[in-house]
Formats: C-alpha cells, structure tokens, sequence
C-alpha cells in the first residue's frame, strides 16, 4: 500500500513532459498578390508591399506604414509599427520564449507562435471601438517579430464580422515583408572567426581564394500545416 500511495513500485521512470508547440504554418500559394514592394522604411531596415489594389496613405508618425482596402473608408486596414526591443531575432528554440514575454507584457489571454515563408513569429488579438463611435466593435489581429534589435508589428482593424475575409491579406504582407540590413549582415559567428593562417613555405594553398555563397535558408520548424490557416479560429483553441 505505501508502495501505491507514492506512486507505485518498481523502477519505471516518470512520464516526460511534452515540449513546447511548433509554431503553426500557412502555405503561401493561396495568398492574395501583393503590389510592388514601397521604398524601404525604418531607416532602410524593411522592405513592405501593400496587397494588390490597395490604398497607400501619408506617412503618419504614428506608424511606418499603412495600407487601405480603400481609400475612402478606414477599415479593413493594415498597420505596421516598429520599436526597439531587447530580445535576439526570433527563431525557431525561441519563438514560444517571445510569445510567453509579451503575453505577460500585454496581458494577452492567447497567444501563439506563427510562420508564414520567411516570416517566424507570434500572433495575438484585441478588440477595440472604431474612433469617433460609442459601440462600433473593432476586431484587432497581430502578427509580430524581432529582426536585429526591431520589434516589427503588423495589425490587421476590421469591423466586427470583416475578420476572416481581410485576414489572409495580413498573412501576404507579413510572408512579403523582407530586411535587407538584417539579411545582407553575416551571422556573428562569421564576423568572430579570426582569418585562416597562410600555408607556410612550401604547402599548398586552398584551391581557390573564394568559396561559395551558399543561399539562405528559412526558418525549420515541425509547425502543422494548416493551409488557409484561420488565425482568429488558432487563437481559439
């Protein structure tokens, strides 16, 4: 009985805990087409393009950029912002380390890891009111990530019920969004290593003085495919 009471006898080993979630997919062939990418923003540090038809307002100090479905009404509307943020670019051992660290900066309720192509993040959501109304529902989804020191925010505002129709335009602009500074910069291990020793007298060099550029690679992760993945219905679950 003792034996029972402690959790029973022998040498069987405890259960193990299960790791954290994979970051969630979508494929890219069922996005909307986006237009040709605007001059680069944030000091030259992205490269965004608006979907394909949509409308580019004025700058506003308020964000980097921002898209309209039309030109004549706010919603739905893409927003991107940009701050400063003390974590390393996010990649796949850390991307869940980013989501626990803002949901408890932002009390979020749900959050999770999300990648779409190139893109490695977390998304979350909100609801507001539409400016200038008392009662009018603003449906609120995010995309966000860390690249060189960057927090890099998408918002997607709808009114209530237009959620899932503009949401797989937030999903192109994010799977478009490029960083040449961050991309074009080699890895800092690279910048660390100290110069190979010239061949002393009488041995031969390398065969060549140049190597290879080998292409970059996207993010790997063990994420589950969810095709026309509904963000709003991820957050749920």
């Amino acid at each position: 009985m003792a034996c029972m009471a402690a959790g029973g006898c022998g040498g069987s080993e405890p259960a193990q805990r299960p790791g954290p979630p994979a970051p969630a997919t979508a494929e890219t062939a069922q996005l909307p087409r986006l237009a040709d990418p605007i001059p680069l923003l944030d000091e030259e540090r992205i490269e965004i393009a608006p979907p394909q038809g949509w409308h580019v307002p004025a700058r506003s100090s308020k964000f980097i950029a921002r898209f309209q479905q039309r030109a004549d009404s706010l919603y739905p509307t893409i927003i991107l912002t940009a701050d400063d943020y003390d974590f390393p670019d996010v990649a796949a051992d850390n991307v869940n380390e980013l989501a626990s660290r803002i949901a408890a900066e932002e009390s979020l309720a749900a959050i999770k890891p999300f990648q779409v192509g190139r893109f490695l993040g977390v998304t979350y959501r909100k609801r507001g009111i539409e400016r200038e109304s008392i009662n009018k529902v603003l449906e609120r989804l995010f995309l966000a990530t860390v690249v060189a020191g960057r927090r890099y925010t998408l918002e997607l505002r709808t009114r209530e019920g237009s959620l899932a129709e503009a949401q797989p335009h937030l999903i192109a602009v994010a799977e478009g969004m490029r960083f040449p500074k961050a991309e074009a910069a080699p890895p800092a291990s690279e910048e660390a290593a100290p110069a190979a020793d010239a061949p002393a007298d009488g041995e031969a060099g390398p065969a060549s003085g140049k190597t290879e550029a080998k292409p970059s690679e996207e993010p790997k992760t063990d994420g589950v495919d969810l095709g026309g993945v509904d963000l709003d219905e991820l957050l749920k679950q």
